[in-house]
């Protein structure tokens, strides 16, 4: 690092004071209820991308969809037929 830059830890804890001690229930009271808002996203990106390999099939597109309150994660269209998937790093009920 650079004399005059500043790590983001640096401005964090002058923001937000010292970082306290993490416990044993770190992960299931700060980390387990916010994880999923932070990783589906990426992990949703990296099942668009893989579609087309996974089903060797030339796609003309493959995205989201939304319509009121639902929601296809991994739509894929092709000249010969569509396909729809939901990626989820959890079990489906």
């Amino acid at each position: 690092m650079s004399p005059g830059s500043h790590s983001p830890h640096s401005e964090r804890s002058k923001q937000a004071g010292p970082i306290p001690p993490l416990g044993e229930d770190t992960y299931s009271e700060v980390v387990g209820p916010e994880i999923a808002d932070h990783v589906t996203p990426l992990f949703e990106w990296i099942c668009q991308r893989a579609l087309p390999r996974l089903l060797d099939r030339q796609f003309t597109d493959v995205g989201r969809w939304w319509f009121k309150e639902q929601e296809l994660d991994v739509p894929g269209l092709s000249r010969e037929d569509s396909w729809l998937a939901r990626a989820s790093s959890r079990p489906i009920p």
